[in-house]
């Protein structure tokens, strides 16, 4: 019975996402006040990028060979297999970045979140403009001409009438987020802190990091 070709990772896009990989690992010297863990981390990124840009297999496929490969080098916590373990299955996340990064840099260097949000702005506004081009180009639409398109949309927008009680929740729930999330908070410190704080003490509990 032959095996289903289907299933197997493309040779090519495979070859270069651990070329890759392996080269920065490897080859390419780790920058100053810059820890091995920490830039051997970024090899397993920076291939993984190249991975799903390839697609030599499944995205679900791929997704659970890089957090294997987190967990089994151990480079977020080393010597401490159930730490990368568990830094693997919570994902690369921001907070986790952060603490790479100050970690790699003994601190000399601090992540905010109003620096990282002011970093992400321009590069974010880039990829708004840039993106829609881009897609046109790769994605040509079928239909190019809409003269209507203003007149439809008003039109269904005034079908929907005004925003209703599930949308007021749901917009307040993600601006509750957006708050806790500049606020450096986690869940439920906000309420904790607003119970025990002082009465004599005015304004926010949670300190803004700015």
């Amino acid at each position: 019975m032959s095996k289903d070709k289907s299933s197997l990772p493309k040779p090519m896009p495979t070859a270069i996402a651990v070329g890759i990989t392996l080269l920065i690992w490897f080859v390419i010297p780790v920058p100053d006040k810059v820890s091995p863990n920490a830039w051997h981390l970024l090899a397993l990124f920076i291939g993984t990028i190249a991975a799903i840009i390839g697609k030599p297999m499944p995205i679900g496929a791929l997704s659970i060979v890089a957090i294997s490969l987190v967990a089994i080098t151990g480079v977020t916590r080393p010597g401490k297999p159930e730490g990368a373990i568990a830094d693997a299955l919570s994902g690369i996340s921001n907070p986790l970045i952060v603490d790479l990064v100050a970690k790699a840099t003994n601190s000399a260097i601090k992540i905010t979140w109003g620096q990282w949000a002011l970093a992400a702005l321009l590069p974010g506004l880039c990829m708004l403009l840039v993106m829609p081009l881009v897609l046109y180009f790769l994605f040509p639409p079928e239909v190019k001409m809409t003269p209507n398109a203003k007149e439809l949309a008003q039109s269904e927008l005034t079908k929907l009438g005004p925003m209703k009680t599930p949308e007021f929740i749901t917009l307040g729930v993600l601006a509750l987020m957006l708050v806790m999330w500049a606020a450096a908070c986690r869940p439920g410190c906000l309420v904790r802190h607003l119970i025990s704080m002082p009465p004599r003490r005015p304004g926010l509990a949670c300190r803004f990091y700015w």
